[in-house]
């Protein structure tokens, strides 16, 4: 079974953040939940081991380069195929309802990590 590389693209059109932590902090802030800084996300996803996590700052989807504005970030999570098809399982698949909110817009893309390739939509019906 492959690992699944899992990008989220975030974007808060209209705004620019100079930093990952500051991007990443304005979309806690709007959606409102229980964390609010970036160590309080890397300490929730530090805490499991179903998937590892790595961000960028990004513009439109795509990584800027160190010292350039972005309008968010990508939030990249690896999973072993089991651990994913678990995890669909228990909580169905990836729902952004409520995270999505105060102007901000997601894009997400599934990858093999041993082709590179998108995996199909339907790769799994958890029915």
């Amino acid at each position: 079974m492959a690992d699944h590389i899992v990008t989220t693209e975030w974007t808060k059109s209209g705004s620019v953040f100079s930093t990952l932590q500051e991007a990443l902090e304005q979309h806690l802030a709007d959606i409102g939940g229980a964390e609010t800084t970036l160590a309080d996300h890397d300490s929730a996803v530090g805490a499991q081991t179903d998937f590892t996590e790595t961000k960028v700052l990004a513009s439109n989807g795509s990584e800027v380069s160190a010292g350039t504005a972005g309008n968010g970030y990508n939030l990249v999570r690896t999973w072993t195929e089991a651990k994913y098809r678990a995890d669909i399982d228990a909580n169905g698949w990836d729902d952004v309802t409520g995270l999505e909110t105060g102007g901000w817009s997601s894009v997400t893309k599934d990858i093999n990590a041993d082709t590179g390739a998108a995996h199909a939509q339907d790769w799994y019906d958890p029915a």
